[in-house]
């Protein structure tokens, strides 16, 4: 059977019982996600939306039809809508289950990866202006499931959608209550005891950065460095199957000062004062001076040899004055990223040369309070990157399990239980 089977496609939507002040539900684009969730809340008269947009009833799946939404997925099945109706975009398709107990079955097949990119082989128009046709999904076959099994198969999908989203809330409260934290241990540090200071009881100074504690030194970046250099230029010739490790701001996150190695480029380097320049010590802050500024990372124990390409500087740290984790993420704050946003405010291109590296502005603790920053913080991120490893054991799951489910190529009864079983554990 087909889609159509299982959902009208584009149906009308009765409006006629409502008056032109009631309030609807009103869906604009960026308010549906990536991965078939509707995140908006507002509300306008009928009135000043019957025109112009799509009205949607409860229970429908939208469908973007337009590159690049469709293409990015953008889709979600719609519920707790004003008065059950909502007025959106015209650039969706609408998907109406047959049965209403089935419009989760009908949003997984939707957001289905192998349909999506049917889809978008079926888009039709000239360029840049290029929809899916309606046909294309009146006509794209899916599994007959028997009714019973369409529902337990949208039960199935949604338990890991919702196990999904909450671990993706958890890994943004986590990271909000570090940058909470970062705030404190940056403007008030911690004292004997290894508590913030607390500004009633301890005296606090002016620098360039704002207030911080008195016994905090001030200085720059280039006066706790033994070196501050960027990568060579042409280095792409160099590049090979294995060999050193090749870091490029692709490997930088803002979500903390650990590096990124899902996509390495590694490099055979020639031989002489290039490579030796700028290969990386146990350490190093890494730190981006073109397109995204002011993107930290930081050398870990056992890295291995590896080099910058010429968007990085790298940061050497006093060794027994500076310790390097504190040093990252202190160039990570708040307060130091604001510093490099005021520099180019100027709306010039982007990019930051060695002598303003070398300028930031740093305010320095003694070397044991900075150990104990720097390992509050490491265990942040090590709680942190534990959320997100367990975010995309969910999605890898959600992906498997949706192939199988939706094809036909799993039975369906025995899942209803083992996915509870591993959800929960």
């Amino acid at each position: 059977m087909n889609i159509n089977n299982i959902a009208e496609i584009n149906p009308k939507t009765a409006i006629d019982h409502l008056d032109d002040d009631a309030l609807v539900s009103f869906i604009p684009m960026s308010d549906i996600t990536n991965d078939g969730r509707w995140r908006g809340s507002d509300r306008r008269k009928l009135s000043s939306v019957r025109r112009g947009y799509t009205p949607f009833a409860e229970d429908d799946v939208l469908f973007a039809k337009i590159t690049p939404c469709m293409e990015n997925g953008k889709g979600a099945r719609l519920s707790n809508l004003s008065n059950g109706v909502g007025f959106g975009s015209t650039e969706y398709h609408v998907l109406r289950a047959r049965s209403a107990e089935e419009s989760e079955y009908v949003l997984q097949w939707s957001m289905f990866k192998e349909l999506r990119s049917q889809a978008a082989n079926a888009m039709t128009g000239s360029a840049g202006q290029q929809r899916v046709p309606a046909d294309f999904l009146r006509k794209y076959p899916v599994f007959a499931h028997e009714p019973i099994e369409r529902i337990a198969v949208g039960a199935i999908l949604r338990k890991l959608d919702h196990a999904i989203e909450q671990t993706e809330e958890l890994f943004v409260k986590q990271k909000r209550i570090k940058t909470g934290l970062m705030y404190d241990l940056f403007t008030r540090g911690l004292d004997a005891q290894g508590r913030l200071r607390d500004p009633s009881t301890h005296q606090f100074k002016k620098t360039v950065l704002g207030l911080v504690p008195i016994e905090w030194d001030e200085t720059n970046v280039g006066t706790v460095s033994t070196l501050i250099t960027s990568g060579p230029r042409g280095w792409a010739r160099y590049y090979s199957n294995a060999g050193a490790k090749f870091i490029r701001i692709g490997n930088l996150t803002r979500e903390h000062v650990n590096l990124r190695l899902e996509d390495m480029q590694f490099v055979s380097p020639p031989d002489g004062a290039e490579g030796n320049r700028t290969q990386l010590n146990l350490g190093d802050v890494l730190f981006s001076i073109t397109a995204d500024l002011g993107v930290v990372g930081l050398i870990p124990d056992d890295f291995g040899p590896a080099y910058i390409n010429q968007h990085i500087a790298l940061i050497r740290p006093q060794a027994a004055e500076i310790i390097s984790g504190w040093l990252a993420n202190f160039l990570a704050s708040h307060r130091v990223q604001k510093w490099i946003s005021n520099i180019n405010e100027s709306g010039a291109k982007a990019g930051l040369n060695l002598p303003t590296i070398k300028s930031l502005p740093v305010t320095v603790p003694r070397p044991p309070e900075q150990q104990l920053i720097a390992n509050i913080l490491a265990l942040c991120d090590r709680q942190i990157a534990e959320i997100y490893d367990q975010v995309l054991k969910l999605r890898r799951q959600k992906a498997g399990l949706m192939h199988d489910l939706l094809l036909g190529l799993n039975p369906v009864a025995p899942l209803l239980e083992s996915i509870e079983t591993s959800i929960s554990s």
